[in-house]
């Protein structure tokens, strides 16, 4: 008789489709049979039309906004109250939380019985709210009964990282990769994919981009990305178009919203620039490499654990406009390099990173703490 399926609740903070949705609904089609996944989160068309079985349900979530802070503690104890209850009504055998900032899970972890607790820790301390990471992971790492971490570089920084196991972020192979090389003496297309989020170095890259233009005036350059409908993230989009005006570059940066398809995106490019100032993972890397184009990023956390530079990439310094600027410049002038790394790339992230070993580790995970090995 084959065996009954775990049943997983994902609780979700995001009200988007952010690289960390992504990767878990990559594992959950992978296990799908062997987990069914029911989702939790705040309204968000893009998950709830993905998934089967999907809850509204508000995440509380830390801010500096006095309002938020006054009313954040009962939000707090009635969301996890309602999470509570949802777990107990939907029979789980896990419950998993995609994001620790989000308390609903520790909080609710007194009313959930024998449901075991699955936390995910995807950022650094630098990333947000700095100073009340490490009470917060801490909380988490004290009461989840595991912690996944997307990386080495966060299992590092945790207080207690004994409990934890490293899970990177994953996806599915593409079957079409990067598709040919612009002809000798065309533009360069570099594409900076990321939702415009003050931190994640378009700021940076365009001004990487226009000081490589003086050697390399064959650069193009795309930005592409929502703002989470934002004020703060619209604000920062806004400043950056008033900088390309102000520098006189509207014939050579091109901005695009969203995108539902960022492969045809990357199978477009000549090159990625990925300048974010602290990424615990980074799936704009990843998805970079699975496509094999050639990547230029910033040492900022987890991707130097995803490539070798030089290799299968560049890696520049945080922060570093000079450095990422020379590296333009080098892929700019050597096809041979460009064509070299992009290779490099997409075999080492099929290697390491393809979303069936990712899935069968996270299952590994769910049937040790059901005791269904």
């Amino acid at each position: 008789m084959p065996e009954r399926p775990l049943h997983v609740g994902l609780v979700e903070c995001a009200s988007a489709l952010t690289g960390s949705v992504a990767s878990v609904l990559h594992i959950a089609r992978v296990l799908e049979g062997q987990v069914h996944f029911s989702w939790a989160s705040p309204p968000n068309p893009d998950l709830s039309s993905k998934v089967e079985r999907w809850t509204p349900l508000d995440a509380p979530m830390p801010r500096k906004q006095l309002r938020t802070i006054v009313t954040y503690p009962t939000s707090l104890v009635y969301q996890a109250a309602r999470l509570a209850r949802w777990a107990q009504r939907e029979r789980l055998d896990v419950l998993h939380i995609n994001d620790f900032y989000n308390l609903v899970g520790v909080v609710a972890k007194p009313l959930l019985g024998n449901i075991p607790l699955v936390y995910h820790v995807r950022l650094l301390p630098d990333a947000y709210l700095r100073p009340v990471w490490r009470p917060m992971v801490r909380l988490v790492s004290s009461l989840a009964d595991r912690v996944l971490c997307v990386s080495r570089a966060v299992q590092d920084a945790l207080p207690s990282p004994e409990r934890s196991v490293v899970l990177p972020d994953s996806m599915p192979v593409p079957e079409v990769p990067r598709g040919p090389a612009s002809p000798q003496g065309r533009p360069l297309r570099v594409l900076v994919l990321s939702n415009f989020v003050p931190g994640k170095g378009q700021d940076l890259a365009l001004a990487a981009f226009r000081r490589a233009l003086n050697q390399a005036p064959q650069l193009r350059l795309r930005f592409v990305g929502g703002d989470l409908g934002q004020p703060r993230n619209r604000a920062f989009r806004e400043a950056l178009r008033r900088r390309v005006l102000a520098w006189g570059l509207e014939d050579r940066v091109e901005f695009s919203g969203f995108t539902p398809d960022p492969g045809a995106e990357y199978r477009a490019a000549d090159m990625v620039l990925h300048l974010s100032e602290s990424e615990s993972f980074s799936m704009v890397c990843l998805e970079a490499m699975m496509y094999g184009v050639p990547l230029i990023a910033s040492d900022c956390g987890g991707p130097r654990e995803l490539f070798v530079h030089g290799q299968s990439g560049l890696l520049v310094p945080n922060r570093g406009v000079d450095d990422a600027a020379s590296a333009l410049v080098r892929l700019a002038q050597d096809r041979a390099l460009r064509d070299a790394l992009g290779r490099a790339a997409r075999e080492e992230a099929i290697r390491r990173f393809a979303v069936q070993g990712a899935a069968a580790r996270l299952l590994s995970v769910y049937r040790e703490l059901t005791g269904t090995l």
